[in-house]
């Protein structure tokens, strides 16, 4: 696919920091599928959590919006190296930067013409590295493998009953654990309908509920 033509391979750690939405859960599943390590990560991160988690990550391909590498570049232009790809969810405007930078939709249109790339799992490789800071006040890096994942997917699936017919609404930001598995991963695999809700007001939520006879939630 378009990732694996512009170089992403196996174990190249891969920042995906999008807001809620179908280009999320596209990158992400194209990501694992070629055994690259994925860091979701929220696009609104402050600049303190950006330099602990870059220092500590060195990522090889960011995806995000220009604006969060911009903001990554200004506060710590050392942590972006020269060729790391970028790839931006909105149209690539002139930047003195170097390096290499694609439009999402563009590679979407790119992909196409190839056949899908796939890379040899094992259970125990690395999937994810999710920041969390269990209370010691900076960004710690914990790492889930493909096992983790297909552990907590069927255990949720289980514990929920989820099937093919069920409306899962999915509100709670990707890039944490919980709304990844539960929102995304299993009904995805399970066959449910997951609804993307870009509006957290009680009120819209509700009617998102109502209207499409939701049976499931992110909370």
């Amino acid at each position: 696919d378009a990732f694996y033509q512009i170089g992403v391979r196996e174990n190249k750690r891969v920042v995906l920091a999008l807001p809620n939405s179908s280009d999320f859960i596209y990158c992400f599943f194209g990501l694992v599928k070629l055994n690259a390590i994925v860091t979701p990560l929220s696009p609104d991160i402050t600049p303190f959590e950006l330099h602990g988690i870059f220092h500590n990550l060195t990522p090889h391909v960011i995806i995000s919006s220009q604006q969060f590498v911009n903001k990554v570049a200004f506060e710590y232009p050392a942590l972006i190296a020269d060729d790391v790809v970028c790839i931006f969810e909105d149209p690539v405007v002139a930047t003195s930067r170097r390096g290499k930078f694609y439009e999402l939709q563009a590679l979407y249109s790119h992909g196409k013409k190839f056949d899908a790339a796939t890379a040899d799992k094992s259970q125990m490789q690395p999937a994810t590295i999710n920041y969390t800071y269990r209370g010691v006040g900076y960004p710690l890096g914990a790492v889930l493998t493909h096992e983790n994942y297909q552990a907590g997917i069927l255990s949720y699936m289980e514990t929920t009953g989820m099937s093919a017919h069920h409306k899962v609404l999915a509100f709670l930001p990707f890039h944490h654990i919980y709304p990844l598995v539960g929102c995304i991963l299993a009904p995805l695999i399970s066959g449910a309908t997951v609804v993307i809700s870009k509006n957290y007001t009680p009120k819209s939520i509700l009617k998102l509920i109502h209207d499409l006879e939701v049976k499931l939630t992110s909370r």
